[in-house]
């Protein structure tokens, strides 16, 4: 016996559903086996071989940490997105070291170089990296450009002469000192910030000059010299950890004088390190510090805020631009070719010359702890533009600043609070939302005159609900609500959610004029600001949203110059906008599939599904009569929608991530119009084998095709309903009208057919007779010949074959001669001259009902035959003596045969017993012909 056969016959054993749970485990088998193989071709990561990132730094100094986490950050957002070519990116973490860089370049893993902190030791080594042909990026600034490294960091002689231009220009410092490390590396920090203010012939008063170490006694030296200044400023150009003692003892001097500082003193190790040593003095003290950066949040666009949030979330501390660069450095030293130009970095556009990265110098402002964007900023003007500086230096609106032009743009501080979001539409984009917008402001101008950038209608504030005017600070504060267009912003987000929020920018003003900043000190930031929006309840509960995220992000947009003037040819002004946003991620308050499952196993899905669906398919082929009709149908119930739920959702996340939108929604649109006709499909096959099917076995006959596509039609014009209410919002009003007149005109047309195949449909399941009764309907007797679903076929009692419509027949009312428990009642008339003996005739009568085979139930009390006298009576004019027979047959035909059975043997026994025959013994009709013959007959054969 062959393996294939003894297979069969051990499935034929067992039973059925037995065989199915046999089947279901190996389509578990088999889906595992095939995931398994999915994975490690498409999928497979071995960690013996991920790609990794080395960062070099001391992990056992605050900037070494902090380098280290603003990678961390990346390599965590870049393996949640699948990695680099597919593939997870390990991070390498080593200290700066010959060793360290030692372990780097021997590991070949590695496939980028993320840090030193240390630019003359990176020097030394740059060779070493570079025969390795691994790319190293740095946040340190590095003044003489170095093969195979490229950086990150301010240029440090720009950021001196844009500091200096700022407190000379803006802050109006004139009295200024410096106090410097001895190292050379200050060198570009200090001396062009000298040069610059020996240009506004008001010279550095001072500079002070300490130690790489500066001890105590240095410290105090220089403390007690500008305890002698009343007013006036001092530029600190040391390390954060010496600035952070010098902040300390300035501000316990007690004088007014103010500090600036470069990009040193926006680092997070200056404030941890004057946390340490002033504790909850160091905000006091920190207060109105100056300093130069390449990061401030609170002009950040929606992208840093992200981060901000993020880094926050991990990291229990707000990042400084260490940590920021740190992930644009990771995220440049992962790619695998140099990055074109401009490079997308985490604060916006980058570009390089001779691989340094031209960043513009922005100055801060500690709040506290929290350093955020200084009243004034500067904005370069473009080079070679055709601008009439002069006109523009005599009106303040420019500065020159490190041998170029800039723009002197004013700050804004803006904040918008949601207050509540209400009449979501997913379809038409829209919602309602109530908001709180304020502005903070310094000088002569209009802040309010603001474009809403996603409102469908003009926003006008005009009367606000809370204004404040002194001497320095405008303060004015708005309440709007306003019907407002969803997904105005460009950020990333899964098909099912949507952004809501608010984005507005200056009427006119463009960010030479004007910049908006969040206002940070009067709002929450990060991961606080979701939380206010959760506990305040924007969103209100049972209204099928939630909010994800949120961010209040400042951004730089250019918008249609529409001819004006200002924008048109190279005039230095350009339609760039500053743009305050507001956003919020709404997502389902429901579980999605895309809540629980990631792309990876909505793929391992797909494939039980396929699975699933042969199976169907190869039982199906192999069923005998309806075998397996249930159980392949509970196949496609269960792995129909499981393909495609999994296929269609791999196939969304595709469209969303690399197709434009309305291609994106037209296959969303498929989508969900497919888990409709699914559904039809279903209920349809259920119909036809557990409806259809079985009333065709028990009729023996096909249902009529008419009634199964009516039947399905019915059903996938649910589906069809579905698909234009639900899936595209369309009103069925029309669509139930127009059905309903084109049913009711096929209707009209058909309704004797359809009241026929009713009809049949009745008799076939109720059976009031079958093929082969003898019945009667009405008048007409006979034997039903066939059934079908629109006619019945009666074979008459007078021969001729009779159709009648199924509609009335089933009104007809029906006599069943077939359908009888106990028979069909007769009864036969026998007559015997009025002097023969009545009990002779009557036991002549039982004998005949004794013997005739065509009388049924003769034992059968209450159904038994019965002979009786029935006296005498007059029949043609003579006295006869009345005998009945009542019996029973189990057809009509036996009726005739029992009446002749009866007949003939009374006949033989009356003439063997000399009893003269009368006419009546034949059917009345006949009586009269049979008088003249019977006389003869009974002379022939009496006895002797």
């Amino acid at each position: 016996m062959s393996v294939k056969a003894k297979i069969v016959g051990y499935l034929q054993s067992k039973t059925k559903w037995r065989i199915f749970w046999y089947v279901m485990i190996g389509i578990v088998v088999l889906g595992t086996v095939m995931s398994l193989i999915a994975r490690q071709i498409l999928i497979a990561d071995p960690e013996e071989t991920r790609p990794r990132l080395a960062v070099v730094a001391s992990s056992d100094t605050e900037a070494g940490r902090t380098l280290l986490q603003g990678a961390q950050m990346y390599l965590q957002e870049i393996n949640a997105l699948g990695g680099r070519d597919g593939r997870q990116i390990e991070l390498l973490s080593v200290p700066e070291t010959p060793d360290g860089v030692r372990t780097v370049l021997q590991d070949k893993r590695v496939v980028g170089v993320v840090g030193h902190l240390d630019a003359d030791f990176l020097r030394s080594v740059a060779d070493q990296y570079r025969q390795a042909q691994l790319r190293v990026v740095t946040p340190l600034p590095l003044t003489v450009p170095v093969p195979g490294v490229w950086s990150l960091g301010l240029n440090p002689s720009e950021e001196s002469r844009f500091t200096a231009n700022y407190a000379r220009n803006i802050q109006r410092q004139r009295l200024m000192f410096v106090v410097r490390d001895a190292d050379p590396a200050m060198d570009p920090y200090v001396e062009p910030f000298i040069e610059l203010y020996k240009q506004f012939e008001t010279p550095v008063r001072k500079v002070f000059t300490l130690s790489a170490r500066p001890s105590d006694d240095e410290v105090r030296a220089v403390i007690s010299a500008l305890s002698d200044v009343d007013v006036g400023a001092v530029y600190l150009a040391t390390t954060p950890q010496t600035a952070a003692r010098l902040v300390r003892d300035i501000r316990g001097i007690g004088n007014a004088i103010e500090i600036f500082g470069p990009s040193t003193l926006s680092r997070g190790d200056f404030r941890s390190t004057l946390k340490e040593l002033s504790g909850a003095e160091a905000e006091i003290q920190a207060h109105g510090i100056v300093a130069a950066t390449s990061v401030l949040f609170d002009t950040a666009n929606d992208r840093a805020q992200r981060f901000l949030a993020a880094y926050e979330q991990r990291f229990g501390a707000s990042p400084d631009w260490l940590a920021t660069l740190s992930y644009d450095a990771a995220r440049l030293a992962a790619r695998r070719a140099a990055p074109k130009e401009p490079y997308a970095g985490l604060l916006g556009d980058i570009r390089f010359v001779e691989s340094s990265a031209q960043l513009p110098v922005q100055m801060g402002i500690y709040n506290g702890t929290r350093l955020i964007s200084a009243p004034v900023q500067l904005l370069p003007i473009a080079k070679g533009a055709n601008f009439n500086y002069i006109e523009a230096l005599r009106q303040g609106r420019v500065l020159y600043v490190n041998d170029r032009f800039m723009f002197r743009t004013n700050v804004v501080y803006a904040g918008v609070v949601i207050n509540e979001i209400t009449k979501i539409d997913t379809r038409a984009e829209t919602a309602e939302i109530d908001f709180t917008i304020w502005f903070r402001f310094r000088g002569k101008f209009d802040p309010q005159d603001i474009e809403i950038l996603n409102s469908l209608q003009p926003v006008k504030l005009e009367k606000p609900e809370e204004a404040f005017q002194s001497d320095d600070v405008q303060y004015q504060r708005y309440r709007v609500r306003q019907v407002m267009r969803l997904n105005f912003a460009d950020d990333k987000r899964a098909f099912s959610q949507h952004v809501a929020g608010v984005s507005f920018r200056h009427r006119t003003l463009n960010r030479n004029n004007l910049s908006y900043v969040v206002d940070v000190l009067s709002l929450p930031t990060g991961s606080e600001l979701l939380a206010d929006l959760q506990n305040r309840r924007v969103v209100k509960a049972g209204s099928d949203w939630m909010v994800d995220s949120t961010w209040l992000s400042q951004d730089v947009r250019r918008e249609r110059g529409d001819g004006a003037p200002q924008y048109v040819g190279m005039t230095g002004e350009q339609p760039m906008f500053s743009v305050i946003t507001m956003g919020t991620l709404l997502k389902p308050e429901s579980l999605t599939a895309r809540d629980l499952a990631s792309p990876e196993y909505f793929l391992y899905l797909s494939i039980f599904g396929l699975i699933g669906i042969i199976a169907a398919l190869v039982l199906d082929r192999r069923h005998s009569g309806r075998y397996w009709l249930l159980q392949t149908w509970i196949l496609r119930l269960i792995f129909w929608p499981l393909f495609l739920m999994s296929v269609g959702n791999l196939v969304i996340e595709f469209s969303f991530d690399s197709l434009l939108l309305p291609t994106t929604r037209a296959i969303v649109s498929v989508y969900e119009s497919l888990w409709w006709l699914l559904g039809a499909r279903l209920v349809d096959l259920a119909v036809r084998r557990f409806g259809w099917l079985p009333l065709e076995a028990a009729t023996q006959r096909r249902v009529p095709n008419i009634m199964k596509f009516v039947a399905s039609m019915l059903v996938y014009g649910v589906g069809v309903g579905g698909i234009v209410s639900v899936v595209f919002g369309q009103s069925l009003t029309s669509l139930l009208a127009a059905s309903g007149l084109l049913l009711t005109i096929i209707g009209l047309s058909i309704r004797e057919s359809i009241a026929n195949v009713f009809s049949g449909i009745v008799l076939n399941v109720e059976r009031p007779f079958l093929i082969g009764d003898y019945i009667k309907l009405n008048n007409l007797s006979g034997q039903v010949k066939d059934i079908t679903w629109r006619t019945t076929r009666i074979e008459s009692s007078e021969g001729p074959m009779v159709s009648m419509a199924n509609s009335r027949v089933s009104e007809a009312v029906t006599e069943n001669f077939s359908r009888v428990p106990y028979g069909i009642a007769a009864e036969t008339m026998f007559h015997a001259p009025a002097e023969a003996d009545q009990k002779v005739v009557m036991e002549i009568i039982n004998e005949a009902v004794a013997q005739s085979k065509s009388i049924i139930n003769k034992d059968v009390p209450g159904y038994d035959p019965s002979v009786r006298y029935r006296g005498i009576t007059n029949i043609g004019g003579r006295w006869v003596a009345e005998f009945s027979a009542g019996y029973r047959v189990a057809i009509m035909p036996k009726k005739g045969k029992a009446r002749e059975e009866l007949c003939t043997y009374v006949r033989e026994k009356f003439l063997e017993r000399g009893i003269p025959l009368v006419p009546s013994l034949e059917p009345v009709e006949f009586v009269a012909r049979k008088e003249q013959d019977a006389p003869a007959a009974l002379a022939g054969k009496a006895p002797a």
